[in-house]
C-alpha cells in the first residue's frame, strides 16, 4: 500500500506505506507509516483486546497529520 493523501482542512501530503520489519526470531511487525516528512515520527500501538482499526487510533494519526507529525500504527 502506497498512497499519497491531503487530510481535511489540511495542506500536508501525507504518503501511507506499509511496512513489515521482522526481528531476530523471524516474527514480523506489519504496521503502517503515515510519513508527512517530518522529523519526529509517534508510534502508535493498539492494546491486547483491540486491533489496528481502533478509532481512537485513526483519529490520533489523522490529528498528528495535521500537524506535521509523521506517525507509525
Amino acid at each position: 500500500m502506497m498512497e499519497t493523501s491531503k487530510g481535511k482542512g489540511s495542506s500536508v501530503c501525507t504518503e501511507k506505506i506499509k511496512m513489515v520489519i521482522p526481528n531476530r526470531h523471524n516474527e514480523k511487525l506489519v504496521g503502517v507509516l503515515h510519513e508527512t516528512g517530518s522529523e519526529e515520527i509517534v508510534v502508535l500501538c493498539h492494546g491486547f483486546n483491540s486491533n489496528k482499526d481502533n478509532q481512537i487510533l485513526k483519529k490520533v494519526s489523522t490529528a498528528l497529520e495535521k500537524e506535521s507529525i509523521s506517525s507509525f500504527q
